[in-house]
């Protein structure tokens, strides 16, 4: 298998379009590249990827214009005035006299030939083509439909393989644009988004939100899957707009490869369950690659697999003591990746991305898990049906998010508020928002995608209405969060004395007393040693406790969902 990649900058774009005279009459003749263009037959259409069209911006001094894609010859007639991407021309094959629409796009091009029916799987060997303003590329593919409930729908999605023989023994990688180099690819038809934007504008928000914690060791690592838009015919039939992504996996995470005590983790949210949410925890069994909702995806899945990590994480949310639990949390999941991600899951409001449709990664051993978002096809007011839900006023959650809430731990309050007043001055503004909405609709409208997209579906009716509910549900739910984490911010501000467990004197030398004691009395206490061990329990009956019988260090107090540290000489 031959893989070509032609590197086509706009001089040499410039010269592959000529002109060239017959006689005292003008004729431009437009050479198309092979790669660069896609002709249906069945739906009469043309589309040609164009970059620089500004040179043709004028074309009064023309008499005629042909285009020549391959060995075919088209006139158009009329003749046009200015070649641009808000246009339509109609088109004649000068031979076959056949009548053709032609659009321009300056979107990359990809063209799908499949010999045999392209099923759930195996994948299946077909030819695919790609070609852009930079590059073109040619290759052997494996390729079978990807999705649940989508897979129902007329526009598939698919899983695509790159192959350097014709039986994907042997694979190869290859890179689009800025995207990422590698074998493993994504075609996602948002056919079930009304106006196509909704998952691509998300997927670019949460990379401009976060990095891994890790980049400075891992340069290459990527907090999720960058995407692209692309325009497809598959096997010479217009399919329409796709993104193209970057599949999930060890490589764009950069986990750690097994080898001694060094093992990166990765597992896939696929089906609801305890588990998955955080809220429940059951047995596990090392045969199987499926566990409360879980996929185990990395290491490679061999049996038997070892799901041991990420049941004791899991454990440690759901069943381990509130002490436990804020002593170890922040060295099992990292914080910064809790933090942002809560506040993506929310600007979103994506519900189906609470424990489902998340992967949850570990970089190496002894680091902590973070969450990486996937198919994020039902937000910003829709459901992954597609199906409006005009809901502005909730937070949505999880079971790990609801514990660290209701602690308040380590002024966590605080920290959400002003990580989400410090994002909405800046990339979450509203400004920032709803223009980056506006523009990428704005294209598709004028350079005529919505129009290509219905006569791909006839059932696509592009309704001017949904971009006018996309806004205002957003500006709806941008107020409703500002909201939140003000009252978030002023109500749970760790300092006020009225609120908090004081102990004192600290150090001590062997008794503390209780400030506030009336709000803590009758509440059960345990003083844990550093290890985690327990020192000493009682039931608060007056304000102080006695510590006269605990070696000298340092433990800690949990009582009434509070816990603080002391000192005891």
């Amino acid at each position: 298998m031959i893989l070509r990649r032609i590197i086509l900058h706009s001089i040499t774009i410039i010269l592959l379009l000529t002109c060239s005279s017959y006689g005292r009459a003008q004729t431009l003749v437009v050479n198309a590249p092979s790669l660069h263009f896609g002709v249906d037959t069945t739906e009469k259409l043309i589309l040609v990827q164009i970059e620089d069209i500004k040179i043709y911006d004028d074309l009064s001094m023309y008499t005629a214009v042909e285009l020549v894609l391959n060995q075919d010859t088209f006139n158009f007639t009329p003749r046009p005035s200015r070649f641009d991407f808000t246009s339509s021309y109609a088109v004649k094959h000068l031979a076959k006299k056949d009548k053709y629409s032609l659009y321009f796009t300056d979107l990359p091009i990809i063209k799908i030939q499949a010999q045999d029916s392209i099923v759930d799987e195996p994948k299946r060997l077909a030819t695919f083509s790609y070609a852009d303003k930079e590059q073109a590329i040619k290759s052997n593919i494996g390729i079978e439909i990807r999705g649940g409930h989508s897979q129902g729908f007329p526009k598939k999605t698919y899983d695509l393989e790159f192959w350097d023989d014709t039986t994907g023994e042997d694979k190869r990688n290859v890179q689009f644009g800025n995207l990422r180099s590698d074998d493993d690819w994504i075609l996602d038809a948002m056919y079930n988004e009304p106006l196509r934007l909704r998952s691509f504008f998300a997927h670019k928000l949460w990379l401009s939100m976060h990095t891994p914690y890790y980049q400075s060791q891992e340069p290459k690592a990527k907090s999720g899957a960058d995407v692209a838009y692309v325009e497809l015919f598959m096997n010479d039939k217009y399919t329409g707009v796709y993104t193209l992504s970057e599949e999930i996996d060890r490589k764009l995470l950069q986990l750690k490869k097994p080898k001694a005590q060094a093992r990166g983790e990765l597992y896939k949210g696929t089906y609801w369950d305890d588990p998955v949410l955080l809220s429940g925890l059951f047995g596990y069994n090392n045969e199987n690659v499926y566990w409360g909702g879980f996929e185990y995806k990395y290491p490679k899945p061999t049996i038997p697999k070892d799901w041991f990590n990420l049941y004791a994480f899991i454990q440690l949310v759901t069943e381990k003591k509130d002490f436990d639990f804020i002593l170890k949390i922040w060295n099992q999941f990292d914080k910064e990746n809790f933090v942002d991600y809560y506040l993506f899951l929310n600007l979103l409001r994506a519900t189906d991305n609470r424990g489902k449709n998340i992967y949850v990664a570990k970089y190496n051993t002894g680091e902590p898990y973070f969450y990486v978002p996937w198919d994020l096809d039902g937000c910003f007011g829709t459901l992954w049906d597609g199906t409006d839900a005009n809901i502005t006023n909730d937070i949505l959650t999880n079971g790990l998010f609801k514990r660290v809430n209701e602690l308040n731990m380590q002024t966590y309050h605080r920290t959400l508020a002003q990580q989400w007043f410090a994002y909405r001055s800046s990339i979450l503004s509203e400004t920032v928002l709803l223009t980056t909405l506006e523009n990428q609709y704005a294209r598709f409208l004028n350079h005529k995608i919505y129009e290509r997209e219905s006569i791909a579906f006839t059932e696509f009716k592009l309704d001017t209405t949904d971009i006018i509910y996309l806004k205002n549900w957003l500006q709806k739910r941008l107020t409703y969060l500002d909201s939140y984490f003000n009252e978030l911010q002023d109500n749970y501000v760790p300092n006020k004395p009225d609120s908090k467990l004081i102990p004192y004197p600290n150090p001590t030398r062997g008794e503390i007393s209780i400030k506030n004691f009336n709000e803590q009395m009758d509440k059960d206490y345990i003083v844990y040693t550093s290890w985690g061990g327990v020192a000493l329990r009682g039931t608060l009956e007056h304000d102080k406790i006695n510590l006269k019988d605990l070696d000298p260090g340092v433990y800690y107090i949990s009582l009434n969902r509070q816990v603080i540290s002391i000192v005891v000489k």
